[in-house]
Formats: C-alpha cells, structure tokens, sequence
C-alpha cells in the first residue's frame, strides 16, 4: 500500500523535531488517531510520523478511548449527592 501524504506531516515533523532535542522525547504520546498520526491507506494503518516514534521507543496511547473509559464512567456516591 501506499501511504497518502497529509499536509500536515511536514510541519508535524519539525515541530516534533525541535521540541524533542530541547526536551528529549517523552515516554509517551496521547493522540486522536487521526492524521498526521495514521493514514488509512498506510501499511497497518500507520503514518510516517507514527513509525518514526515507534522507533524512537515512544509509546502511542489514545487520548479518545482513555478519555471515554475515564469520564463515562457513573458518578461514585459523594456527601454532596
């Protein structure tokens, strides 16, 4: 398969690039799945930009599904029900 390119991957390179040499890569990034992060036409499903951070060890955790799993959960009982 080949891989559509977004308009975005560039610019998401770059950023990415300068933030991690001032920073160093973080462990791990939380991210909407959506482009420039996967491409549907893409080998698995993957970016460019998603296999460069795989193989710089960085693990992908989707922010969609955390934030359903964490906040669709019922209320806990509190004083204040």
């Amino acid at each position: 398969m080949v891989e559509v390119t977004c308009p975005k991957s560039g610019f998401a390179f770059s950023v990415f690039k300068r933030v991690f040499k001032e920073f160093g890569p973080p462990a791990a990034i939380r991210t909407d799945i959506g482009q420039p992060f996967a491409s549907p036409n893409a080998l698995f499903g993957l970016s460019k930009l998603m296999v460069w951070r795989l193989r710089l060890g960085i693990r992908i955790e989707r922010m969609h599904l955390m934030l359903k799993t964490e906040t669709a959960k019922p209320a806990a009982f509190n004083f204040l029900q």
